[in-house]
């Protein structure tokens, strides 16, 4: 009888970690392309030869804007003899509903309101929507425009909402209308 053996090396590649968490986006403002940036610059694969892809065919896109879904990454690692071993997990994207804001315009009177009085109309004036109960507008002013004496003459006034806990905001704006000298006359009661 004739034998003739042979030995080899049995190699146990160790499989990548993957990390994929979800991401977090304000409703309305990032594409595809920034989407791919964040998962990027959040994700990740941990091992020693380990290769990343992104797979972002789960992520929903309307009018270029991405509305929600999910995204895949995959770690791969080859061993010497060629054997790929890829683990993969998913990470959801969230999308963050903006507030919804009302900025009604407002009525003053020539020569008689200041920014500061203004300011203070302007926050009675405006509201943050139903959908974020617990926020605040913040009002900006920078687009009134003021007299000589520095009383408000006209321009416009923007509030902003922000989602509390996130950078997500949304704003409008409103104009600061003049009334007619008459309907600014203010009557006495002379006897």
């Amino acid at each position: 009888v004739c034998t003739s053996c042979a030995r080899g090396n049995i190699i146990v590649l160790q499989m990548c970690d993957v990390l994929a968490p979800d991401i977090e986006i304000c409703e309305g403002e990032v594409d595809l392309a920034e989407l791919t940036a964040m998962i990027y610059a959040n994700a990740g694969c941990s091992g020693e030869g380990c290769v990343m892809d992104v797979d972002t065919s789960g992520v929903t896109v309307v009018d270029g804007i991405v509305t929600g879904g999910f995204y895949e990454v995959c770690c791969t690692v080859t061993g010497p003899m060629g054997t790929v071993c890829t683990a993969c997990d998913r990470g959801d994207v969230i999308v963050i509903p903006k507030c919804s804001v009302e900025a009604l315009e407002i009525e003053i009177c020539e020569g008689q309101e200041t920014l500061e009085t203004l300011l203070v109309l302007a926050r009675s004036a405006a509201r943050c929507g139903d959908n974020c109960p617990d926020s605040v507008p913040e009002i900006d002013l920078s687009t009134v425009t003021l007299d000589d004496e520095g009383y408000v003459n006209g321009g416009y006034y923007t509030a902003t909402c922000t989602v509390p806990g996130t950078e997500c905001e949304s704003s409008a704006s409103a104009d600061i209308v003049l009334k007619p000298p008459e309907a600014c006359l203010i009557s006495c009661p002379c006897v």
